[in-house]
Formats: C-alpha cells, structure tokens, sequence
C-alpha cells in the first residue's frame, strides 16, 4: 500500500486501515500516524467529530504506541480554538478514560476553553468525572460568557452531562452551586435558555402572510414550509416566483415540486442563486435537466454536486463524475446526489457499483454507512467489505458487522 492511499484510508476512518495495520509493519508511515495524532483530519465535524475514538483504537494496534501518546500529550499545551484542540483532547481523554494519570492531569491543567470549540473539549471531563467534570468545564464556559465581546457556542455540555448523568441531578448539582459563582450563574442561565423549548417564530400557514414577511425567514424555515404546504398553496408560491422572479422563494422548492413550468427558474441558473434553482428543477425535473446539469460539469461549477440528481437515470454518467472529482466537498455532496438517484432507480444494473464505489471513496463516513447499509439490504455487500465495516470509524457501520467498539 501506498502512502498516500494509507493516508487516504486513515483520514477518512476507513476500516482498511485498521486492519493494513493488523497485518503488516506501518513504521514507514510514522509521520502520517503522528499527524494524526494532532489534527483533525476528519472531513465534515458534523457527522464525524474528531473519530478520535477509531483512531485511539489504531493506535492501540501499534508496538510504539506510547510514542503517540507522548506526543498527542505534549501536544495539550498547544491546543487551540479550533478541530485539532478538539481531537487532541479527546484522544487525551481516551488514555486518561484507561487510567493514564499524566494524560488526566495534563487534561485539567491545559483546559483553556475558547469560544467556539470549549464545550467540546470539555466533554472530556464529563467522560472522566461525570458531574464534577461538568461543572469544572462549566465554569471555564460561563467564564467566557461574561464577556459579552465573545459569541460563545454553549449548552451542548450541559446535554452531554443530563445526558450521561441524569436531568434532575444535573440541575440540583449545578443550581447548589451557580449561586455563589458568578461563572456557573452565567452558564446556568445560557443553559437553560439552550434547553427550553424553541420559540423562533415559525413561517405562517397562509402564503400572502408568508409572502408579506418574507425577509423574515431563513432558507431553513422556506424548506421546511414548503414541505408542509398543500398543493394550493404550492402553486401560489410559484405564481409568485413566476410574477416576481424573486429568488428568495426558490427555497420552498427544494424538496417539494414546483407545479408550474420551469422556464423562469432555468434563468435563475448561472447567477448567485444557482444553487436553490438546481435544487429546485431537480425536484421537477424539466426536459432539459440533463443538458443543465452537463453544462454545470463542463465549466466546473461549484455547484456541479447538484448537477448529478439533473442527471435523471443517467447513472453511468453520474458515477464517472463522482469517481473523477478532485474536490472532496464536492465529492461528498455528489456521493449524496448519487445515493439518491439509487434510490430513484433501485432496480439499476450500476445501482450496486455506486453503492460500492461510494463506500470506497466518499470522504464522509456517514456516506459509507448509507452505502454499507443498502448494499446489506440488496444482499450484496461483499464479505470483504462486511469485514472492514468491523473496524469503521462509524458506529452504525461497525454495527453491521456486528462490532461496536469505542475509547
């Protein structure tokens, strides 16, 4: 194996990895290993956090293993604001969870929480001590909150720790204290507000009103109207785009059909709103889908992803761009496109080879799983691949092969 296939593998918590690793000396990776010991190679954190668990566990595999360890813990005092500050102390959590002292100490003395990823590295501390880890990592937090020149991500600590602790002794534990400490008071009170049930304003039911407060509404919002919208009111939203050719509207189509004919969004294509146009004709998939979506591929269009769902039961076509994109976001959001033109056409002869090559080359493991998954139901997933599925950075694809394994 290469080493840049074996990078390819690692970094986007392939199981082959794993089990090259099983099977043969990988010291001539040392420097590929060691740089994923300290940055977060994962494509999307969404999906796929830090996979600091898959990667504790390869690393497991190593006779020089605590060569790692050594530099993922010196690696603390460098941590920073950002994925890699979250891997390398999650990983560090990983030892200290198996009773490494230092890996613990060192946790506790680097936890210098900034704004946008703290309250991710202070899951850790929740791992480690449960409900007094939560409240060390909450202080730090609320710490942050009581600068109002700092927009600062929080309430995900305090899930996590209701979550593996409990709600009720959670809120006693964090009540008793918060009125003494002005950083817990704070982190009580975003807490809270993160918890309560949502009360942003919601889209109305009657169109005019919506058309009236448009400006109001995210995309978001537009989608999710317009997949809860009638036909009526569908038609009066398109009567609408027709009249106005305001593209603001355009998102009430992503998932739902628009019922009028496509002309005035084909404009749409090629300007800054190409992307919600796309999505649109993909829903309603005009006569000239397919050349629209081949012109996106030919000028490389950032949007050329979408493309691929224009492409109707082109298949073919759709996989040889999948396979020949250099760009992962763009592959990854193809690799979504060609899932679904799949599941359009099941009965497909290359409906199992997308599958396959989705599972080998998308860079998003939740992708994998989806491919691992419908290749299980068609009884075609090969027992070569069942294997490495035991070794996935993915829980759901370690659970088809009947494997579950974590820090």
């Amino acid at each position: 194996m290469t080493a840049a296939e074996f990078q390819r593998l690692l970094n986007t918590g392939r199981g082959k990895a794993v089990q090259y690793a099983l099977a043969h000396d990988v010291s001539d990776f040392r420097d590929i290993i060691l740089d994923m010991c300290l940055h977060n190679r994962a494509h999307d954190l969404t999906f796929d956090g830090t996979r600091a668990a898959y990667f504790y566990n390869f690393l497991n595999l190593l006779p020089d293993r605590e060569f790692y360890f050594d530099r993922i813990l010196e690696g603390l005092a460098e941590v920073h604001d950002n994925g890699d500050g979250w891997h390398r102390f999650t990983l560090a959590g990983c030892l200290a969870q198996d009773g490494n002292k230092r890996a613990r100490e060192l946790l506790y003395q680097h936890y210098r929480p900034g704004p946008e990823f703290g309250e991710c590295l202070g899951i850790s501390f929740v791992d480690l001590d449960g409900i007094p880890g939560f409240l060390f990592a909450a202080e730090k937090i609320g710490e942050l909150l009581t600068d109002p020149s700092l927009d600062v991500k929080a309430g995900w600590l305090f899930a996590r720790a209701c979550n593996e602790c409990g709600d009720e002794e959670v809120r006693n534990a964090l009540n008793a204290v918060a009125q003494s400490n002005r950083h817990l008071e704070a982190y009580r009170a975003v807490a809270e507000k993160e918890s309560a049930p949502s009360t942003q304003m919601r889209p109305p039911e009657d169109f005019s009103a919506l058309l009236d407060q448009l400006g109001s509404y995210s995309r978001s919002q537009l989608r999710h109207w317009g997949d809860r919208a009638d036909s009526q009111s569908l038609r009066e939203a398109a009567e609408a785009f027709e009249r106005t050719r305001n593209p603001s509207l355009l998102p009430i189509f992503w998932n739902a059909k628009y019922p009028l004919d496509t002309a005035p969004i084909v404009e749409v294509v090629g300007t800054d709103h190409e992307r919600a146009a796309i999505q649109a004709l993909a829903r309603a998939m005009p006569p000239e889908s397919a050349a629209i979506a081949r012109r996106l591929w030919h000028a490389q269009s950032p949007n050329r992803d979408f493309g691929i769902e224009l492409l109707g039961n082109d298949l073919g076509t759709a996989l040889s761009w999948f396979l020949a994109e250099s760009d992962l976001e763009i592959m990854h959001r193809q690799g979504v496109g060609l899932r679904n033109l799949v599941e359009k056409h099941r009965d497909h002869e290359l409906a199992v080879q997308a599958l396959l090559q989705i599972f080998a080359f998308t860079p998003c493991s939740e992708c994998r799983w989806f491919a691992a998954a419908d290749l299980l139901e068609r009884n075609a997933l090969p027992p070569a691949i069942l294997a490495e599925c035991a070794y996935d950075s993915h829980s759901r694809t370690r659970e088809i092969a009947g494997y579950n394994s974590g820090c």
